[in-house]
């Protein structure tokens, strides 16, 4: 019984370090996307409409919106660089 629960955490364990991995390396892609201003590479990486409310107070309700706002901020400050 032990062998069985230690194997069944080792497996979880494994798990839990790939889904990690995965969560960093999309955050990487994102990041690289930002820096490069390019709003059609931000949207490949994200699935699906979903809403997103801002640190201005802004809603966001769909990829359509939030590569707009991507746009807009690229536009106004060239400089701009976010890092997730």
């Amino acid at each position: 019984m032990a062998v069985v629960c230690l194997a069944t955490a080792s497996k979880a364990a494994a798990q839990v370090a790939s889904d990690e991995e995965q969560i960093r390396d999309a955050r990487a892609e994102s990041n690289q996307a930002i820096a490069r201003h390019d709003v059609a590479g931000i949207l490949d990486l994200l699935e699906g409409d979903y809403h997103v409310s801002t640190s201005t107070g802004a809603f966001l309700n769909s990829r359509a919106e939030m590569g707009e706002a991507f746009a807009a901020r690229f536009a106004e400050f060239e400089d701009v660089l976010y890092v997730r």
